[in-house]
């Protein structure tokens, strides 16, 4: 495990080329450790006690605010079981007071970081989520929310989607419209197969080149405007609901 790059600014943050791995959500988390925790001591941990060989987040987030990325974003880590193939996880040091109790102890500069890794990450993929790793606990009640007994840990130490609510992101707590066109990550569901069927070219659910070339050609040939979107027009002239 090491450290792969410093993010210093919002470009730092990208897309590998070609990255097919699909992302839903962004995960909030504290690492449950005191604030001059080393990174070192971190990754000890992953792998003496968990026996990890992949670090459980993309991102981590020193006191001063500096993010340290320890995965590639088209690479799994390993913050919530069960959810990681789909996720990008991102950290900040701290969570705790003195005596191990859950405490939002987050620096400003924290704070600030935190901010623009969720507004790069909203940008890269408007369609991205993002929730707390407690958001992922089992609703036991069924009362339709997760309850604070209900947590299967206290992670991040507070609520991630109601301070991003208050600093005036709600579009980061909702999905945002899907527009099914040549994306990165590229974008893959039922949608993009029925369209690739109605195509007539291999349905793999993936909406990558051969599908925007395919979608072009047809557009091409229905004198609609050739923009490798498929939009209301395209998808009516191919009977696929959007």
């Amino acid at each position: 495990m090491k450290i792969i790059r410093i993010i210093t600014k919002p470009s730092d943050i990208f897309l590998p080329p070609g990255m097919r791995r699909v992302i839903k959500w962004g995960v909030g988390h504290c690492t449950a450790g005191p604030q001059n925790q080393t990174t070192q001591e971190i990754f000890n941990y992953w792998i003496k006690h968990n026996g990890w060989k992949t670090p459980g987040y993309h991102f981590d987030i020193n006191p001063d605010g500096t993010i340290e990325q320890y995965v590639e974003l088209d690479q799994i880590a390993n913050g919530v079981k069960g959810f990681n193939q789909n996720a990008i996880h991102f950290c900040y040091k701290g969570g705790i007071d003195k005596n191990g109790k859950p405490i939002d102890n987050r620096t400003e500069a924290q704070k600030k970081s935190q901010l623009m890794i969720v507004t790069r990450l909203k940008e890269l993929i408007p369609n991205i989520v993002f929730l707390g790793h407690r958001d992922f606990s089992t609703d036991l009640n069924g009362n339709g929310i997760i309850d604070s007994w209900e947590w299967i840990k206290s992670c991040p130490a507070f609520d991630l989607r109601s301070w991003l609510s208050s600093q005036g992101l709600d579009k980061a707590v909702t999905p945002s419209k899907i527009v099914y066109k040549l994306n990165n990550p590229l974008i893959k569901n039922d949608t993009v197969k029925a369209i690739q069927t109605a195509l007539k070219i291999k349905a793999d659910g993936f909406y990558g080149a051969d599908t925007d070339r395919a979608v072009k050609d047809f557009q091409a040939k229905n004198k609609l405007t050739v923009d490798g979107v498929v939009g209301t027009k395209t998808a009516a002239l191919l009977g696929v609901k959007l």
